[in-house]
């Protein structure tokens, strides 16, 4: 139970209940949010995919006199119910690594609860998902590498009805504008797709050639036109295009999620 007695903030609120019942206006519901609004404290929903990476948050918001934490729940299972039934100004969203369903569930959020800011903490993303996510209108984007400096800025500048992302989010939009372009016709057929895959597993010409049954220079073809499609000169050059543009699925690996070059870029 909280006590009135020693908390000033309470005490304020109170007595301003108190005024008004007082000055003989009618009061139809007064609950602890409609307080904390009346006191300037901006409200926060948490959706959360990680307890205690939220219970984390929690410790340092809760240390903030401008910020209340109303609520927290996990991501996409009560979120859509709570946002319907509280006054809600910042909705902090927490995930590993978007994908296009995030984006959509968000897109889906930002149209029915278009007052709501959206300030998203996660791994870095797929840079294609990273521009998505800001065009769809995320107020604020963070990385988990990031520091409580960071959340406090971004807290603060949404509070001030401004946008705030991480330097690494921002590089990261920024480089993918200046990749090189490459013709839009890159479709793989299946045969293709079979020998891509193998590579992006560490085989060689030799070892794909045994698993599919093709000779090592009907693979070396396979190699060529794929390299051609996406418009680069080497291995690397293709696993990094397959990798950026989500041709591979990687399935319970996802070893792409600490990879140096799209951390960086």
């Amino acid at each position: 139970m909280i006590s009135v007695s020693n908390n000033p903030l309470l005490i304020k609120g109170v007595s301003r209940v108190q005024k008004i019942l007082d000055s003989g206006k009618k009061v139809i519901t007064y609950d602890f949010l409609t307080f904390l609004q009346m006191n300037g404290r901006t409200n926060i929903l948490i959706g959360y995919s990680s307890r205690l990476f939220c219970d984390g948050l929690e410790s340092i918001i809760g240390s903030l006199d401008r910020y209340t934490v109303i609520d927290s729940v996990p991501v996409w299972k009560g979120l859509f119910d709570r946002l319907a039934n509280n006054n809600v100004e910042i909705v902090i969203i927490e995930l590993c690594k978007p994908k296009k369903p995030d984006v959509d569930s968000l897109v889906k959020i930002l149209h029915e609860y278009p007052g709501h800011k959206i300030f998203l903490i996660s791994h870095l993303a797929h840079f294609k998902i990273s521009r998505q996510l800001l065009d769809s209108g995320v107020a604020a984007y963070l990385l988990k590498s990031c520091s409580r400096k960071d959340l406090l800025m971004a807290l603060d500048k949404l509070a001030d009805n401004l946008n705030y992302y991480c330097t690494n989010i921002s590089m990261s939009v920024m480089n993918s504008m200046r990749e090189p372009q490459v013709s839009e016709d890159f479709s793989l057929t299946e045969r293709e797709k079979e020998v891509l895959s193998d590579l992006v597993d560490c085989r060689t010409n030799i070892e794909i050639a045994d698993k599919l049954g093709l000779s090592e220079n009907t693979v070396k073809a396979h190699r060529r036109n794929i390299q051609a499609k996406f418009g680069v000169n080497n291995l690397l050059g293709m696993v990094r295009f397959a990798c950026r543009s989500n041709l591979i699925d990687f399935g319970k690996d996802d070893f792409c999620l600490e990879c140096p070059h799209c951390y960086n870029n």
